[in-house]
């Protein structure tokens, strides 16, 4: 789960659109492989987006979330007249400061990144609902909240990836689990916990697309 933090700043609007135009949002199109592309136009503030990464830490998350093919998930958010993906990522070389952050959907979604992809959409809610979990993501991204290396869901004030979506659909009124977490027995720490699987499994959301790179 790696990727180039992308700075919200007012003298920075510039740089900001250019890294969008060219991580490849184009025409309206998110360029995601040579002859390959989803069209933004059919993503939503709201959003949920899941992919399945390649690296060791996505393969430490797969063999903790067996029912899952997703490693990693984000949450759709408007930037202007643009659309990124606010997550949460650990601190590593490529990302000293683990935090909460946004990125152009073409650089979540890239092949280098991830193998597989979907995209899960709230369902008999008011639009509302998914435009104000969307603002909520935002604003933990304005807050700089930091990527929870402990996976404590009691300490909302640090995040991890699937924490962040549900913790923001919580906050706009939907429980996306219904109370409903995974319980792990892990070598440093137990407990109840949101996994990737926890969205695709959700009554609340259904399926928008799904997309395999290999194929």
């Amino acid at each position: 789960m790696k990727a180039r933090v992308l700075r919200l700043c007012v003298p920075g609007v510039l740089v900001t659109v250019l890294a969008w135009w060219i991580s490849g949002t184009v025409g309206g199109a998110t360029v995601l492989a040579q002859g390959t592309s989803l069209d933004s136009r059919v993503l939503r503030p709201g959003d949920i987006v899941l992919r399945r990464g390649r690296d060791a830490v996505s393969a430490v998350v797969l063999a903790a979330d067996s029912g899952s093919r997703y490693s990693h998930v984000g949450i759709i958010v408007p930037i202007g007249r643009l659309l990124g993906v606010a997550h949460a990522l650990p601190e590593d070389a490529a990302h000293p400061e683990g935090r909460v952050l946004v990125e152009p959907i073409g650089e979540f979604l890239s092949p280098e990144k991830a193998s597989e992809l979907a995209v899960y959409r709230l369902r008999e809610h008011p639009r509302e609902t998914a435009d104000q979990a969307s603002r909520l993501a935002l604003r933990y991204v304005h807050e700089r909240r930091r990527f929870d290396g402990d996976f404590n869901l009691e300490t909302p004030e640090r995040l991890y990836c699937s924490e962040l979506v549900w913790r923001a659909f919580q906050e706009a009124g939907v429980d996306l689990l219904d109370g409903r977490f995974s319980r792990l027995v892990l070598p440093l720490r137990s407990g109840d916990f949101v996994l990737p699987s926890s969205f695709t499994t959700s009554p609340h959301l259904g399926l928008v697309l799904r997309k395999d790179h290999e194929s």
